[in-house]
């Protein structure tokens, strides 16, 4: 064990963040140093000289390790992995299923992110088709509208009115029971990892992409 939680967290679209506390020296960072932002223990490895420092955040199924470092205003989150000795700072975003790895240095509005497959597509597509003939349904401030049951079908939610973001509207419409009674943004990077930077975005930005197939167009940009 490397690492300890303060107690102090902070809620961030919805997600409990912790910050950490080294209880050992390793690397340069020394004991009782504070760290950065965890949503759980699991984002950060006890092994090796890997840390998250400052205001940075790793959440989701995002996963540091090796002697990699996370640090200022940087976000890891999604099913992204950094390992090796690499390092994402400044107000970098690594997410999705993209993976940093070796030497490599992620800095400044840079922004890491996988290839999206052929089922996040298909899933997207199904968001897109009723966002667009119903767009008063797209609310990018809200999860879910309080109108909406988790007990509801994919099929009932196509006609009951309630109200989704882009993360929300994934969840909704997935008929794994599971998947609909996780956190909304957990269910989205699980559904759709490669379209998170989407999920905080404005209404619209977000029916605009949406429209544009956004999605589509960013799997035919990413090489494999």
């Amino acid at each position: 064990m490397k690492f300890e939680f303060t107690g102090a967290t902070k809620i961030e679209f919805g997600i409990t963040l912790k910050r950490i506390r080294a209880i050992k020296t390793f690397g340069l960072v020394a004991i009782g140093e504070l760290g950065g932002w965890l949503q759980g223990e699991a984002n950060l490895s006890h092994d090796g000289d890997a840390w998250v420092y400052g205001n940075a955040r790793v959440y989701g199924n995002a996963w540091v390790s090796g002697n990699a470092r996370v640090s200022g205003n940087a976000w890891v989150y999604g099913n992204a992995r950094v390992y090796g000795n690499a390092r994402v700072s400044g107000n970098a975003r690594v997410y999705g299923n993209a993976r940093v790895y070796g030497n490599a240095w992620v800095y400044g509005n840079a922004r890491v992110y996988g290839k999206p497959t052929k089922a996040e597509i298909k899933r997207l597509d199904q968001v897109r088709k009723i966002v667009l003939k119903q767009p008063q349904r797209l609310k990018m401030r809200t999860w879910h509208s309080s109108s909406w049951n988790s007990s509801h079908t994919p099929k009932e939610e196509q006609t009951c009115g309630s109200v989704h973001c882009i993360a929300g509207w994934l969840q909704a419409l997935s008929p794994d029971s599971k998947i609909r009674n996780m956190h909304a943004e957990d269910a989205g990077c699980k559904l759709a990892p490669n379209s998170a930077y989407m999920f905080h975005a404005s209404d619209t930005l977000a029916l605009a992409w949406l429209k544009d197939r956004g999605y589509a167009k960013l799997a035919a940009q990413v090489k494999p």
